[in-house]
């Protein structure tokens, strides 16, 4: 009981005064720590999701190369919607192994989530503008799609064109690279989907 009167004794003295205020100073202190320390997180965590949602808001794609009939007679990129967002086909660049480039002059295509577009082409193109006779001209398609956080490209999509065969209208194109075509090789085929390829 003596301590307890002793102690409050202290509290009420002007000696108290210096160390109750440097208390107050320490507290004070740690608690703008804290408040900072807490500030930062919240601000990185708002970061984060920011990216997230950009991240997702991105147009995800994936392109194919596909035919109208096993005859492989017309030939088309056909762009799945894999992502949360709808976004719109820009253009379809067209680069030959030379890099010599070319964006095929197409309508703005709109694909919403879960579905697909085909953009009809003709790889006859390529041989009037790139080939001599009798070789092959290799060539990959590019799609440039336009979504709410900006511009973004397909991954290249390889193909080679050559002469048309004889008695023939339609040239010759396969899936992938010229490297391919190897005694033994198995061909890449497109995937078969109906389109109609206007002339």
């Amino acid at each position: 009981m003596h301590v307890l009167r002793l102690f409050l004794g202290w509290l009420a003295s002007d000696k108290s005064l210096a160390p109750a205020t440097w208390g107050l100073v320490v507290v004070t202190a740690l608690l703008v720590i804290d408040g900072w320390i807490k500030s930062r997180e919240q601000t990185r965590r708002w970061r984060h999701e920011d990216e997230r949602r950009k991240e997702e808001a991105k147009p995800r794609a994936v392109v194919e190369i596909t035919s109208d009939s096993e005859a492989q007679t017309n030939m088309g990129f056909t762009c799945f919607n894999l992502g949360n967002t709808t976004f719109y086909i820009d253009k379809l660049i067209v680069t030959t192994a030379d890099r010599a480039i070319h964006v095929a002059d197409i309508e703005p295509q709109i694909v919403t989530p879960g579905t697909s577009v085909t953009v009809p082409f003709n790889p006859g193109e390529l041989l009037g503008w790139f080939a001599r006779q009798n070789e092959f001209v290799e060539a990959n398609a590019v799609f440039v799609l336009r979504g709410a956080t900006g511009r973004e490209e397909t991954e290249p999509q390889w193909f080679y064109v050559g002469d048309p065969p004889p008695r023939s209208s339609h040239c010759q194109w396969y899936v992938g690279r010229v490297a391919d075509r190897q005694p033994g090789t198995i061909v890449p085929k497109p995937k078969i989907i109906g389109f109609h390829q206007s002339d």
